[in-house]
C-alpha cells in the first residue's frame, strides 16, 4: 500500500514539475514579445490539454488586442471558465478580453470628451 501511495506522489511530483517547467518557458516567450512562438506552444499545449488555463492565459493577454485571435480565444476562454470555475487565469483573462473587445468597440474619444466635460463643472 505504501508503495502505491509513493509511487502516486512521485509521479504527481514529476508532473507538476514539467508543468511548470514549460509554464517558465511561456512566461519567457510572452516576456520576451515572442508573439509567434508564444502562440505556436500555447496551441500545442491546449491541443494536449483544452483547459490548460496557463498557456491560454500567457497566449491570450498576449493577443488580446488581435481581432481576430480574440473570437477564437473568447470561445477557449468561456470553456476554461465553465471547465476550471475556480481558475483565476481563466476569470482574468475573461475579463481582459471583454475589455479589449468592449474598447474596440467603444469610441474613447468621445468617452474622454464627456469625462473632461464632467470634471470641468465640478471645479466651477
Amino acid at each position: 500500500m505504501k508503495r502505491t501511495h509513493l509511487l502516486l506522489s512521485a509521479l504527481l511530483l514529476a508532473f507538476a514539475a514539467s508543468s511548470r517547467a514549460g509554464e517558465t518557458e511561456l512566461q519567457a516567450l510572452a516576456l520576451s514579445h515572442q508573439h509567434a512562438a508564444l502562440e505556436t506552444m500555447a496551441r500545442e499545449r491546449l491541443a494536449r490539454d483544452p483547459l490548460d488555463d496557463a498557456a491560454l492565459w500567457y497566449w491570450g493577454l498576449d493577443a488580446a488586442g488581435e481581432r481576430g485571435l480574440r473570437v477564437e480565444l473568447l470561445a477557449r476562454t468561456q470553456d476554461c471558465v465553465h471547465g476550471k470555475p475556480q481558475s483565476a487565469r481563466c476569470q482574468n483573462l475573461w475579463g481582459v478580453l471583454i475589455a479589449s473587445r468592449l474598447m474596440e468597440e467603444i469610441d474613447l474619444t468621445a468617452l474622454q470628451a464627456s469625462a473632461r466635460s464632467a470634471n470641468t463643472s465640478r471645479t466651477r
